[in-house]
């Protein structure tokens, strides 16, 4: 009821209002108590067009932020969806990525048997390889030494044969060389023996020569004596 009675006044003065305009308007003077009542009917209007803008740009404003609230409780139920979504996914990844991790080991761990099934018969292998390339390198030693053997027989019976031939040899050519220094020796004494007796004889004439001087000599001075 009250609200009516109000509503009833505030289009009464708005009337009253718009009259005194329409006076001002034909250019009839209006007195001071209309001039003041219009004044303070624009201020009032004025603060009711501002009021009533505030208000509305608050119910904008609430309604724009309650707005952004349900966009944003959408957006953070829609993530809190996505965050299943992805957990369920990561989940999901994660159990596919242990069941490829375990047939990788179990791949793995069969390569790794393969492997040392591998690694194992190669060394077999190798092992009878090599005893059988060192059967064959000791029957090679032996077969060497064998024939070193062999040879050093060889060597040392021709070794000894030549020996006696040298032996041999140079006894014939000891004795030829003593007999021919016996001979030279012999030839030697023979012209040693020749040199005396010719020299025997030199001494002999020189002596005989000395004598017949000393002979003539010794009859001059007789003879110069007798005289």
């Amino acid at each position: 009821m009250a609200d009516v009675f109000i509503q009833m006044l505030s289009d009464a003065v708005t009337e009253y209002a718009k009259s005194l305009v329409e006076k001002s308007k034909q250019g009839k003077k209006l007195s001071e108590q209309d001039y003041l009542f219009l004044m303070m009917y624009l201020n009032s209007k004025r603060t009711d067009d501002l009021r009533q803008d505030m208000n509305k740009k608050f119910d904008d404003l609430k309604s724009y932020v309650d707005k952004r609230f349900d966009d944003t409780k959408a957006e953070i139920i829609s993530v809190k969806e996505d965050i299943k979504g992805l957990r369920d996914y990561t989940e999901r990844k994660f159990d596919e990525s242990r069941a490829y991790t375990d047939k990788k080991f179990e791949e793995t761990n069969k390569k790794v048997e393969d492997l040392r099934h591998y690694v194992d018969n190669k060394f077999e292998e190798t092992r009878v390889y090599t005893d059988k390339k060192f059967e064959e390198t000791n029957k090679k030693v032996e077969d060497l030494r064998n024939y070193v053997d062999t040879k050093f027989q060889e060597l040392r019976t021709y070794t000894d044969k030549k020996f006696e031939e040298s032996r041999a040899y140079t006894d014939v050519q000891f004795v030829k060389f003593k007999e021919y220094v016996d001979k030279q020796f012999e030839h030697v004494d023979t012209r040693f023996n020749d040199l005396r007796s010719d020299m025997d004889s030199k001494f002999n004439e020189l002596k005989n020569d000395l004598n017949l001087i000393i002979k003539l000599l010794v009859g001059k001075e007789k003879e110069e004596e007798k005289s």
